[in-house]
């Protein structure tokens, strides 16, 4: 599958963390500047804050989620969004 099938990302998980995490944040404006780094501390800081001490297995399992990410291409539709 290409881009297009993904909305314009490279896979379905850069897309779905997109969507759930970013989507409608204005992160450029608050943080200035970021990269693709920055992207992927936010997301790990955003499970690791909405996780419970009971969903330790579901926490795990998210963070081996974001392994598949494509965080420059997060950042990029960022920084072209804001």
């Amino acid at each position: 599958m290409g881009k297009s099938a993904f909305d314009g990302f490279t896979n379905y998980t850069t897309m779905r963390v997109y969507n759930e995490i970013f989507t409608g944040l204005r992160f450029g404006y608050i943080y200035g500047e970021f990269t693709a780094q920055d992207c992927k501390h936010y997301a790990e800081d955003f499970i690791a804050e909405t996780a419970t001490t009971e969903s330790f297995i579901a926490h795990s399992l998210a963070l081996a989620y974001l392994s598949k990410v494509n965080w420059e291409e997060i950042a990029q539709k960022l920084e072209g969004k804001y």
